[in-house]
């Protein structure tokens, strides 16, 4: 009798979650989702948050570690920005964009590591 494995699955350690989120910030990505209006803190991602990876031209692609994410920001890699969320010249009434963007300690710390994701 025979048995076949699969092969071993690959978990990145959380250091090479983080460079690859400043990587594709760096190399100009946005990292964005919607925030409710009445949220009284836009700057946690909880869990049931979708923020996605844009880039102009290409498919978004969805990042859902809440904790990754908020570590970053507790670490000053990102900044929150909100801004109105508006389609055209129309502002959506129940909904803010929040952007997630790569910090000068960010960019520094991207680059000091930058080697590990190559």
């Amino acid at each position: 009798m025979s048995y076949r494995f699969s092969a071993p699955v690959y978990h990145p350690t959380d250091e090479e979650k983080k460079l690859e989120v400043l990587k594709y910030l760096s190399r100009g990505c946005w990292l964005a989702d919607t925030v409710s209006k009445d949220a009284t803190d836009t700057v946690t991602v909880q869990e049931h948050d979708h923020p996605a990876f844009f880039t102009e031209g290409n498919p978004w692609f969805d990042y859902s570690d809440a904790d990754q994410l908020n570590e970053m920001v507790r670490d000053e890699l990102l900044s929150v920005h909100i801004s109105p969320w508006s389609d055209g010249f129309k502002e959506n009434p129940h909904y803010n964009l929040r952007h997630f963007r790569l910090t000068e300690k960010g960019r520094a710390y991207y680059e000091e590591h930058e080697g590990a994701t190559e």
